[in-house]
């Protein structure tokens, strides 16, 4: 018995502090092409986090969504396809309660950036820019 709540005890601890892409078993490897988000759930105080994402489209239109993320839900946040695949997303992450949120923005599996918000913060990035480091 004492074994069983161990492993329980060590594999629960290891989904909470890893917010690696494989945490979320739902996560279809198409949803990590283009343009998404991790929530760095351990350095995260916000409860809620919101993106508004805008840029030039295929034929060239101008897109522009906005995704919610909530504390309790997977640290992947997928990005609608209208906008995942832009070249120069104009990004704006807004936090609950002008509290901080870690979030790493990727393209594809590369680190595009990774962004410390308190508050509001708008970024224009490219998904070509040079490749940052994830720390979750």
């Amino acid at each position: 018995m004492k074994s069983l709540l161990s492993i329980f005890l060590i594999g629960s601890s290891a989904l909470l502090f890893n917010c690696s892409q494989g945490v979320n078993p739902q996560t279809n490897n198409n949803d990590m092409e283009g343009w998404h988000f991790h929530i760095c759930s351990n350095e995260t105080e916000a409860s809620r986090v919101w993106f508004e994402l805008s840029g030039m489209g295929d034929n060239s239109t101008y897109e522009s969504r906005e995704v919610k993320w909530q504390r309790g839900r997977s640290t992947f946040v997928i990005v609608p396809k209208e906008v995942r695949f832009i070249e120069d997303l104009n990004l704006s992450v807004r936090t609950s309660g002008k509290r901080k949120a870690r979030i790493c923005v990727l393209y594809g599996q590369y680190v595009i950036k990774s962004i410390e918000v308190t508050g509001t913060e708008t970024n224009k990035l490219n998904r070509d820019d040079n490749r940052d480091n994830c720390p979750c």
